[in-house]
């Protein structure tokens, strides 16, 4: 059971990075940005990780997450999605809930985010930058 767990909120954190990666890729570009690129100084942007990668994230949760009595006796499943700031410091701040599931899952997913402890920050070439970040947290019972 806790492997499978583990592997469902891997799973998910995998999605929720692609789709981010896609949005990013189909935005456009500021004229700051296409002047820096034409001039040669591209910077490389870093995306906020969480410390000690996706498997110690996914441990993480999966030991912290609570399942709300009430959505467990309503027998209430489902995905939540959450967008959030990494701060320069690596707090997490500004949560929140993007795809909802229920008032007590959805607070719970945001009460285990808020209480990560710090991730590494985005980077724009060596500089640190408060940078938005999302996360599907699965909430599944065991049939």
């Amino acid at each position: 059971m806790k492997k499978t767990g583990i592997a469902l909120v891997l799973f998910l954190f995998t999605l929720s990075v692609m789709l981010m990666a896609q949005q990013k890729s189909t935005t456009k570009k500021t004229d700051t940005e296409t002047r820096s690129e034409q001039m040669g100084f591209t910077a490389m942007k870093k995306a906020p990780q969480y410390k000690g990668g996706k498997e110690a994230m996914s441990k993480f949760i999966y030991q912290n997450m609570q399942y709300p009595e009430d959505a467990k006796e309503q027998k209430i499943e489902g995905d939540v999605e959450l967008q959030f700031y990494v701060d320069v410091d690596g707090s997490v701040t500004n949560v929140q809930v993007v795809k909802k599931v229920s008032p007590s899952i959805d607070a719970e997913a945001i009460r285990v985010v808020k209480s990560m402890p710090g991730w590494i920050p985005g980077q724009n070439g060596v500089i640190k930058i408060m940078m938005k970040t999302s996360l599907i947290i699965g909430f599944h019972l065991n049939k």
